[in-house]
């Protein structure tokens, strides 16, 4: 089989079907990190739903122990190999101030930081 004849008559195709599939790659990739994200802060705001009864007013640091307690072992292992308990905590911590922020007035604008 001549290679050289394949790769000249053919090349343009094969380039063709090699960026296509690199293009919907980088795609599936951008998705699911998005998608994987989503998962993530709906996991982070049922925990804390979950501590806000438990625990009710004020504790806001034993409520926030408690959600990234539960939150970090809940992951997958391919996960915390990326993220570490202090990566988790800073996430969720991030989580929280983005819901307190959103909560006082209807948008993200950091408002909640102006009063404190």
């Amino acid at each position: 089989m001549d290679y050289m004849f394949l790769a000249k008559e053919y090349g343009w195709i094969i380039t063709v079907l090699l960026l296509a599939a690199a293009y919907f790659y980088w795609v599936f990739k951008k998705r699911g990190k998005a998608a994987m994200l989503i998962e993530l802060r709906e996991r982070v705001f049922s925990l804390m739903l979950l501590a806000e009864k438990k625990y009710g007013d004020g504790q806001g640091m034993v409520k926030l122990k408690w959600v990234v307690d539960r939150f970090y072992p809940a992951l997958p292992n391919t996960a915390k190999f990326i993220m570490t308990r202090e990566d988790a905590f800073q996430f969720v911590q991030t989580i929280y101030r983005e819901a307190r922020d959103f909560m006082d007035d209807g948008s993200f604008n950091d408002s909640n930081r102006l009063r404190e």
